[in-house]
């Protein structure tokens, strides 16, 4: 019980308090991964995606996440490759999500897409599961 109050202590400081040192902060965040903070794998990849701008670093930090079975991990991953036409990893990252109850988002964006190529009818199927979900 103690490793985990540490490490959540550990995980607010650096998101709070270290701010804008990108390079302490991505120090301590590695420290907590090597321990197993999910937290830490998934806000990595977000400093690696917006900050560094380094794909291959986010992506492995992403899957780090995902393998721990962190469903946002899986939406930001699917997200990206939406981003970028990857049409197959998009689908596989978005119904992981979903698979484990990461709905509305992953929802709304592959009706977005459907909407994109004309698929109206399986545009209209995404929101109604969002609709249905939220009930």
């Amino acid at each position: 019980m103690y490793k985990l109050e540490k490490n959540t202590y550990y995980y607010d400081y650096a998101v709070k308090r270290i701010k804008k040192n990108y390079s302490l902060l991505d120090e301590k965040f590695k420290i907590l991964i090597k321990q197993g903070h999910i937290k830490s794998m998934y806000n990595l990849a977000i400093y690696y995606y917006k900050i560094k701008k380094n794909l291959e670093k986010t992506q492995k930090y992403w899957e780090m996440a995902i393998d721990k079975g962190d469903k946002n991990a899986m939406y930001k991953l699917g997200r990206h490759y939406q981003k970028i036409d990857n049409v197959d990893l998009m689908y596989k990252y978005y119904f992981m999500a979903i698979s484990i109850g990461n709905h509305n988002k992953p929802f709304y964006r592959l009706g977005q897409y459907y909407e994109l190529i004309s698929d109206n009818m399986a545009a209209k199927i995404c929101y109604e599961n969002i609709q249905e979900m939220n009930k």
